[in-house]
């Protein structure tokens, strides 16, 4: 009983414990949240610079690059001075485009947001939609962020380019998928918030401007009304961050809440367990000694039951009454001892013996949960279908058994190509499969390639050269794991067809 009282003052301790980790991660969040905010602004007028330099355009940026310094070193994040100190550079010098600057910038700025996202998964049950819903707005102030900065450069310009209607009309789609997250998940919230202030006058006005900017280009390619486009726009983004800056206050008032409220269960609980603890030593004083000496009888019983694997022996105690709470101990850890075998048994059920891989009907039942989160989380995956070409002449010419372990060397060569992420198995017999999450059909046609041409260059102990050939294929949303697989095999036969020893991607 004092154990359990405790075990249950640790379980209370380790909640304040997690409470407070999860208030830092807010204000980490929060802190990560500041830089981006500087980086966009940063990004932004890096378009009007290396579109149309100039004396007034380049003190706006200096004093901009000033401003991110100052959020970068309270923000603590290695490595990130160095590469913002380069694009500022080629910036300054003209020496780089305005693509490649804006995919340098964005490229920090949504490792930050990826970062933040990241920690909605750890947070608890009670605040996590409420962190995704500021996660949404983040990344919907980052689409309006690019869009400022790319209607910043078109006006600088005073004309704009396909590439550049094209990627704004782009973002603009991602940014109202953003905002409608955010809308829904904020919806789900006992605290409401008021979307007719979020979504103002200026904001109808910046985003009537970016219609327009769609549909007739730019009207002047004065400095005017890109001035008055950056204010309109920053105005609006500044708005989103003020929005986002009171939902973390939010957040963390919520978190202090919480653990006060933790602090004072815990206060109330060590004045009962100290109270009833006492009760209890007094009650067990007399017994304590006889307790040590059965606890050493119990621990070499369970270890002879850990080493010899014997189910028959049994404790034994000085006492029936002492020998009833013994023996439910016991039973207590031969049970977990069994659970542990069973874990092993499914584990074995689960893997291909011959390759140590996971075999066809546990890969189905892993990419069948991958397509539900894909779906849940509207993301996508890869799948590769392998086929070692010509594998029967190796069966024929040097046995089933160098047949063996030609598969085993083969799914050691994949292995060392794979992350961490990727899952492969056993499809049957010489095919084997590859589902790549997060990866697009060009990225698993990348990674395919890359295996189809360490394949080819490896020696074989048991059979020499071999090459193998593979069909590339990425999920479409509704599809089923089925429809999927077919067009993936689709694409591996048209790679037997074509010749073998080659990758084709699914149309």
């Amino acid at each position: 009983m004092v154990v359990a009282l405790f075990s249950q003052y640790r379980s209370i301790r380790g909640e304040i414990s997690a409470l407070h980790e999860q208030k830092d991660a807010y204000v980490r969040s929060q802190s990560t949240s500041r830089l981006i905010h500087a980086l966009q602004k940063e990004r932004g007028l890096s378009a009007g610079m290396l579109a149309n330099p100039t004396a007034k355009r380049a003190a706006k940026l200096q004093k901009q690059y000033e401003e991110t310094d100052s959020v970068l070193a309270q923000a603590q994040i290695p490595g990130l001075q160095a590469g913002l100190l380069a694009v500022r550079q080629q910036v300054s010098g003209g020496t780089i485009s305005w693509a490649d600057a804006r995919e340098l910038y964005t490229a920090s700025i949504d490792e930050a947001l990826n970062a933040i996202a990241v920690k909605v998964m750890t947070g608890k049950p009670s605040n996590t939609m409420m962190h995704m819903a500021i996660v949404e707005l983040a990344f919907a102030r980052e689409d309006l962020g690019l869009i400022r900065a790319t209607i910043n450069s078109i006006y600088a310009r005073g004309t704009d380019e396909l590439a550049d209607v094209t990627y704004l009309a782009k973002e603009e789609g991602k940014f109202r998928d953003h905002l409608n997250a955010f809308q829904r998940d904020m919806a789900s919230q006992e605290q409401s918030v008021a979307m007719g202030e979020l979504l103002d006058e200026p904001y109808e006005k910046v985003i009537g401007q970016v219609d327009d900017v769609l549909q007739r280009g730019p009207r002047t390619a004065t400095d005017k009304p890109q001035e008055a486009w950056w204010a309109d726009a920053t105005r609006v983004i500044d708005h989103f961050k003020a929005m986002e800056d009171t939902l973390y206050r939010n957040l963390l008032q919520s978190a202090d809440m919480e653990i006060a409220n933790k602090e004072q269960e815990l206060e109330r609980y060590v004045m009962v367990a100290v109270g009833f603890g006492l009760v209890i030593a007094l009650l067990t004083a007399f017994t304590i000694l006889r307790i040590l000496r059965a606890l050493g009888i119990l621990i070499t019983t369970l270890d002879d039951v850990i080493k010899t694997e014997n189910y028959s022996i049994r404790i034994h105690g000085e006492s029936h009454k002492d020998e009833f709470g013994r023996i439910s101990l016991s039973l207590n850890n031969l049970l977990d001892f069994t659970d542990a075998l069973i874990r092993d048994k499914e584990k074995l059920a689960a893997t291909d013996v011959l390759t140590g891989v996971l075999n066809r009907r546990s890969f189905m039942e892993a990419a069948t949960r991958e397509i539900g989160r894909a779906n849940r989380y509207q993301s996508h995956f890869a799948l590769i279908f392998i086929d070692i070409d010509h594998f029967k002449g190796i069966n024929d010419r040097h046995g089933h058994a160098a047949g063996d372990k030609v598969l085993a060397h083969f799914v050691h060569v994949l292995k060392k190509y794979l992350r961490k992420s990727d899952m492969l198995a056993r499809w049957g017999g010489e095919e084997f499969v590859i589902l790549a999450p997060e990866a697009n059909v060009d990225e698993g046609y990348q990674l395919a390639d890359k295996l189809c041409t360490e394949v080819f260059a490896t020696t074989f102990a048991a059979a020499g050269k071999i090459t193998c050939s593979m069909g590339v294929a990425q999920w479409r949303p509704g599809e089923s794991f089925d429809e999927l697989s077919q067009r993936a095999d689709k694409a591996l036969y048209e790679a037997k067809e074509a010749g073998r020893n080659r990758v084709c991607r699914a149309g």
